[in-house]
């Protein structure tokens, strides 16, 4: 089935419209897939996501946003694991991804909960789109910080131990990206996470 060019053009429109929305209302960086896939979903006519339907719940009982569970289903996706359970587990905003579970829940050593942290935020930032490729250790880094397993002298060892992934750079400019082994690292640690 071959499309006239009428369709063509308003297709071409609908893409270019959504574009300038996603760059008018100033969505960070890791979230314009996302506003780029609702937008034109939205200017080309099809009905919004149930999620946007849904009545809003109290703030102090408020669950995840559209855009967030957008994500989630994107990181499920990929891992083959419940989106239940990643969202049990992480959390996305416009900052990036965030672990939810207790520092209690990882390795007793830093190395392995490091390591553990790693699977989890590469994981989630390569399969939500976040990050396409590469994934700057700044942000394990920083998920180390907020988990309290932060290793700095240690880090890049941790670092180069990590199955699953492939690493350049070093330093504040090292890049972690991760292959089929680490996916499925995350995903066995994600069904552990949301499972106790």
């Amino acid at each position: 089935m071959s499309i006239s060019e009428q369709q063509m053009a308003e297709a071409v429109e609908t893409v270019q419209a959504a574009v300038r929305v996603v760059e008018d209302a100033e969505v960070p960086p890791e979230l314009k897939r996302v506003a780029f896939e609702s937008a034109v979903r939205l200017l080309g006519g099809a009905a919004p996501p149930a999620e946007v339907e849904e009545p809003k719940a109290s703030p102090s009982r408020a669950g995840p946003t559209s855009a967030t569970t957008d994500v989630a289903d994107r990181v499920a996706e990929r891992l083959r694991v419940d989106r239940e359970d990643v969202l049990r587990v992480l959390d996305f905003d416009a900052d990036g991804v965030h672990v939810m579970a207790p520092r209690s829940r990882f390795g007793r050593q830093k190395s392995l909960a490091t390591q553990q942290l790693a699977w989890l935020v590469v994981a989630a930032r390569q399969a939500s789109g976040m990050d396409p490729d590469w994934t700057s250790q700044q942000h394990l880094r920083e998920a180390a910080e907020q988990l309290g397993v932060a290793d700095p002298s240690n880090f890049a060892l941790h670092m180069k131990r990590l199955e699953g992934v492939r690493t350049r750079g070093s330093g504040r400019s090292g890049e972690v990206r991760m292959n089929a082994v680490g996916y499925e690292k995350a995903a066995v640690l994600i069904r552990q996470l949301a499972g106790e």
